[in-house]
């Protein structure tokens, strides 16, 4: 017994060392990439973050996420100071801040001259990060429209097409994934309050379970009631789908920007596409 109680303690201590070590290479010798979140963009995000968290983490990197509070997008200069204390050799800003500092001429290239800062927006925000990241999210989309349509070509009934003409300009290829007259087209017409429950009712009527939707005016109105629809949606839009409706979801792939952030050098000023995936849920 005295025997395998050492054995015991030994592999135990063994265990302890290379957890210890582990911690150490992880939090000293790793270099940092940090991601910079509004609140909104946090609790939507949170889901995926370990899975990208081990990603950077065999990639030698150490994600970390800084939330930043609701009153720094209303007074310029606590944006400036909160954001100056950021730390990180890669720092990436989620939309909402990338389109603070843009609004409010922030260079955050040169308020973190140690960091290569990386930022998501639209082109004219060309200027303010050592590299810009335009969304595209259309990538994303033909990738859950093939994979949609592999998984329900055996299906007798429609696939449902939900979005917002002003908004969306790529449903043509979402619709180009599927044969066809197999896509079920539901687009909002002008401001109609109508429109969701129109919409499932003329789903019901057609017997479609499953449907997309990039993107929706007052979305959360489908959900008004009881529903047996599966919802492929932006990841803006999954936090309003019940966990029972919810079939995937098309988000950034942040995967794709530790590339893209090792590939810009300071004062670069580029710009790049930053592409988006389907995930199943």
């Amino acid at each position: 017994m005295k025997k395998r109680s050492g054995i015991a303690i030994v592999i135990s201590s063994l265990v302890l060392v290379l957890v210890a070590f582990l911690a150490f290479v992880y939090f000293v010798l790793f270099d940092s990439f940090t991601l910079v979140s509004d609140i909104s963009f946090n609790q939507v995000y949170s889901s995926y973050l370990m899975k990208d968290r081990l990603h950077y983490a065999a990639k030698g990197l150490r994600l970390r996420v800084k939330t930043l509070d609701e009153t720094c997008f209303y007074d310029k200069e606590s944006f400036i100071s909160e954001l100056s204390r950021i730390k990180g050799d890669y720092v990436l800003l989620s939309p909402l801040p990338s389109w603070y500092a843009c609004q409010n001429e922030v260079n955050v290239s040169n308020l973190l001259p140690g960091s290569v800062v990386l930022g998501i927006g639209a082109e004219s925000a060309v200027g303010y990060f050592d590299c810009l990241l335009v969304s595209d999210e259309r990538a994303g989309w033909v990738e859950a429209g093939k994979a949609m349509a592999a998984e329900t070509s055996s299906m007798s009934q429609n696939i449902g097409l939900v979005y917002d003409p002003d908004s969306i300009d790529y449903a043509s290829d979402i619709i180009g994934c599927f044969r066809e007259n197999r896509v079920s087209v539901f687009n909002r017409d002008g401001s109609s309050r109508l429109f969701a429950s129109t919409t499932l009712d003329a789903m019901n009527k057609q017997g479609i379970v499953l449907a997309l939707c990039p993107y929706a005016t007052s979305f959360n109105s489908f959900f008004n009631s009881d529903s047996t629809v599966s919802w492929v949606v932006d990841y803006r839009l999954a936090s309003v789908v019940p966990s029972g409706n919810l079939y995937g979801v098309v988000r950034p792939d942040l995967s794709l920007v530790l590339e893209l952030a090792k590939a810009t050098q300071k004062g670069q000023l580029s710009m790049n596409s930053l592409g988006y995936c389907y995930e199943k849920k």
